[in-house]
């Protein structure tokens, strides 16, 4: 499936997604409808377009995690960034033992950065994405377990 999101702004500055999930098969024909769609769309509001993205959406079948899988469990791990004299910070959830210095105690809530496991992600994302204002990560500096509140219980 193909998700079609055309973010508008009204003259307020205010946004707005509309999303659309497209029947096209592939890509060439999803780009077709999108473009179809955008113009059909400028010719009945009054709003300005601000960004569209076509997506390509997969769902998987799954599994739910064992018992203590919590998402709201992190680790956070700063890095710095290449062109700038600033840090980021990502985010994995419910993250594996392995990436921390010890499997208990107080080392079981400090990233090891040079875990291959997280090194090896941490290089498809300096290498394939962009982070904050279109800045590149450049390397990670350290991490610490967290834990991110949740509405959900």
């Amino acid at each position: 499936m193909w998700q079609y999101n055309i973010t508008l702004v009204d003259n307020g500055g205010n946004r707005l997604v509309k999303r659309y999930n497209l029947v096209a098969a592939d890509y060439a024909t999803a780009a077709s409808d999108a473009a179809a769609i955008l113009a059909a769309l400028q010719n009945v509001t009054n709003c300005a377009i601000a960004k569209t993205t076509l997506q390509e959406v997969t769902s998987y079948t799954y599994t739910l995690p064992v018992d203590g899988v919590q998402k709201e469990n992190q680790a956070a791990i700063s890095a710095s960034l290449v062109a700038k004299d600033q840090s980021f910070v990502f985010y994995i959830p419910a993250p594996i033992i392995d990436i921390f210095i010890a499997q208990d105690g107080e080392g079981a809530d400090i990233v090891d950065t040079s875990d291959a496991l997280l090194v090896a992600y941490f290089n498809e994302l300096s290498a394939k994405t962009l982070v904050s204002d279109g800045d590149a990560l450049d390397k990670m500096i350290s991490g610490k377990r967290i834990h991110k509140a949740s509405k959900r219980g």
